[in-house]
């Protein structure tokens, strides 16, 4: 049974809310930084303020990049990628070079680790040579003692 009824609230509301995690706040923030991708820390905290939490700054920034993981994909994920690229390459256009240099593994690394990618299409191998000239060239002589004949 309730005696008496006070419409007034007096006690003082804390924007702190320790439920919320980095996780939490990822989740809310992905639609929104697909729209501003390059909406800043104070920016996050007003967009977090709407569902009434107050972040710290190291908060909003392990958020922001979960969030960006979320949207963009992780690194390991696209390098992991790139021999099924290789090959799509080298499949569907014939002639070209397509090649991987990566560290061999290890004891200590279980998977090789990417160093760097050569890709050279067919048609652009094509087209420097059509447009090249040729020429001959002459690497550690002295050309005063060379007599070079033309034809």
């Amino acid at each position: 049974m309730i005696k008496s009824y006070h419409a007034e609230h007096t006690c003082i509301m804390s924007k702190k809310n320790t439920e919320a995690t980095s996780n939490w706040i990822a989740k809310k923030l992905v639609s929104v930084l697909k729209d501003h991708p390059k909406m800043t820390s104070k920016g996050i905290v007003v967009e977090m303020l709407k569902f009434g939490v107050n972040p710290s700054k190291m908060q909003v920034y392990r958020a922001r990049q979960k969030a960006f993981e979320e949207i963009e994909g992780s690194y390991g994920a696209s390098y992991a990628k790139l021999p099924k690229y290789a090959e799509l390459v080298r499949n569907h256009n014939p002639g070209s070079i397509c090649k991987i240099h990566c560290d061999l593994p290890n004891l200590i690394m279980k998977e090789p680790r990417f160093l760097r990618i050569f890709i050279s299409f067919k048609a652009q191998k094509d087209g420097f040579q059509a447009g090249c000239r040729p020429f001959i060239g002459f690497d550690g002589c002295h050309l005063k003692d060379l007599l070079v004949v033309f034809f």
